[in-house]
């Protein structure tokens, strides 16, 4: 447990210190973590210049059923699952965009680590939630 919590600690210092250093920089370090350990689609809309919120911090060290109720019940019960299972951004934008495959494969325990680094691999190269939105056609 002590590994773990300083892992997510240093990944977490490792965001602080490698933020995009303006909104025209895209990919790198910090959006990869972001995706990694904070949720699949921040690293993403951080490449859109979009902040990670505090109540998303927090989950480094709140569990996420007690958080989600604060970020994505306001979508209802699919809202509040999404955001607790899925990712905070998942539950919160659920009446806007629809839940990607690579973001239901994080619940299928055998290939859930390689669906987060696919993602976090694409938050790092640059891409962004629209594109992925676009390509995907995820738009409610």
């Amino acid at each position: 447990m002590k590994k773990l919590i300083s892992v997510v600690l240093t990944m977490g210092f490792l965001i602080a210190a490698f933020p995009a250093q303006s909104p025209a920089a895209k990919g790198g370090c910090g959006p990869f973590f972001a995706s990694c350990c904070l949720g699949p689609r921040i690293g993403l809309e951080m490449n859109e210049g979009k902040e990670i919120k505090v109540i998303e911090w927090l989950r480094l060290i709140i569990p996420s059923p007690i958080l989600a109720i604060f970020q994505g019940a306001e979508n209802g019960v699919g809202g509040y699952f999404a955001s607790c299972c899925l990712g905070p951004r998942v539950g919160e934008q659920l009446n806007k965009r629809k839940i990607r495959t690579l973001e239901w494969l994080r619940l299928v325990p055998v290939v859930s680590i390689v669906a987060a680094v696919i993602v976090a691999a694409e938050a790092g190269q640059g891409k962004t939630m629209i594109e992925i939105e676009a390509k995907e056609g995820l738009k409610k």
